[in-house]
């Protein structure tokens, strides 16, 4: 503070100014910069002229200057804040490192060396014109836009992962791979919907041969909803499926009008003893009859058959003909009958939709106790639906046995 009093005397209090930052410190050619100056002593002059109004006066008129090989050039629009910063405007200004000088109203000034850097703009090409003023912003020896940079996005030192674009100074996946995720080569994008091996979020894989639609492992060799692609969809409803290779297939009539057989009263577990045992009285099988045996007992016959299509039924999952896994012959007195049908060809699982030929032998009794595996056999076919498997099969013909018909029905597992 400088007090001007009568007679021109002055007392001097405090010191020069001390500058200490500038911000922002770096400008780009030719351009103007809004400065803020902080540092110390950044105080007004208060004068009083005894000789007319008596009035004490302040004068807050700081300069601030810019220095190069020598040359100060003034900023504009200095304007003093507190004790301790100014405001003021760069003019434009060549490329160089700068001195920084402030200077009080009572003409006491202080410097900060290199304090303020100028970069030279690379010059350009806008609509066939060369540039030599970046108009954007300067990243070092670039000019570039903040807004849709990706390697300077809303910022200089920012920049976005592979796959990303800057949208509005902000990094963005794009939206045919809306989804960010981070591997080990970092951030990248994908769509989690589709990835195999980003399926429904990040880091989640479908196991080797499954595909990844709406965000799901499925395989599109057998899903109705996704076959052989994403989102072809196979009218279930209607009777289709989806076959490995071929696409969606129209399953055939007997898939969904085959007569049911229970499967349960046909299970090989159960035994044909009763077939000779007065005492018992076995279950009757929907396509079955009752036929009085050697022993004066009850067992199920499949006589009745009549080449048709069938399908068992079983709340046990006894729903397949015996054999069909290669378990070969159940011996006789099995599946609550005399001679047990057992499928002794083909084994394991047929093609889906296609009816395939197939053979039953049925084992008959030799004594008591002994048996062959196929006294008797009938010429079947097989038809896999999918969910289950329905079969066409020929009325069980078989021979006598002690004097007495013999019994005879398809068995299952």
């Amino acid at each position: 503070m400088v007090v001007v009093g009568w007679g021109g005397c002055q007392n001097r209090l405090p010191g020069a100014p001390v500058p200490q930052a500038i911000s922002p410190a770096q400008a780009n050619e030719n351009q103007m910069v809004a400065v803020q100056i902080t540092g110390l002593g950044f105080f007004p002059v208060i004068s009083t002229n005894f000789k007319s109004d008596s009035q004490s006066h302040l004068n807050t008129d700081f300069q601030v200057r810019l220095g190069l090989a020598g040359v100060q050039v003034s900023l504009q629009n200095v304007a003093l804040q507190s004790n301790l910063s100014l405001n003021a405007t760069t003019p434009p200004l060549l490329p160089g490192v700068y001195d920084l000088t402030v200077v009080s109203p009572g003409g006491q000034s202080g410097t900060l060396p290199g304090a303020f850097t100028v970069t030279a703009v690379q010059p350009g090409c806008d609509g066939g014109d060369c540039q030599t003023t970046c108009t954007e912003t300067q990243c070092g020896a670039e000019c570039v836009d903040l807004a849709t940079d990706t390697d300077h996005c809303g910022s200089c030192t920012v920049s976005c992962a592979a796959g990303q674009h800057c949208d509005g100074g902000q990094c963005a996946c794009p939206a045919a791979t809306p989804d960010p995720c981070t591997g080990d080569a970092g951030a990248f994008c994908t769509d989690t919907q589709t990835d195999p091996d980003h399926c429904g979020s990040c880091g989640k894989a479908c196991s080797a041969g499954l595909a990844c639609c709406a965000g799901g492992c499925v395989d599109t060799q057998s899903d109705s909803s996704n076959c052989l692609g994403c989102g072809i969809v196979c009218d279930t409803d209607g009777g289709a499926f989806c076959a490995a290779d071929a696409g969606c297939v129209q399953l055939p009539a007997p898939c969904f009008s085959a007569t049911l057989l229970d499967g349960d009263d046909r299970w090989v577990g159960l035994g044909g003893g009763g077939c000779y045992d007065s005492s018992s009285n076995l279950p009757v099988n929907d396509a079955g009859v009752l036929v009085p045996c050697g022993g004066g007992g009850y067992c199920i016959d499949d006589v009745s058959l009549d080449g048709g299509w069938y399908r068992f039924v079983s709340d046990a999952g006894h729903d397949q003909l015996y054999g069909a896994d290669g378990g070969g012959s159940p011996g006789a007195y099995h599946c609550g009958t005399e001679e047990s049908g057992w499928l002794s060809f083909p084994q394991g699982s047929t093609p889906l939709g296609v009816v395939t030929p197939g053979n039953v032998c049925f084992a008959a009794p030799l004594s008591s106790t002994t048996s062959t595996p196929c006294a008797y056999s009938a010429t079947i076919a097989i038809l896999n639906c999918g969910s289950t498997v329905v079969y066409q099969l020929a009325s069980y013909s078989g021979a006598c046995f002690a004097g007495a018909p013999s019994v005879g029905a398809y068995c299952t597992q």
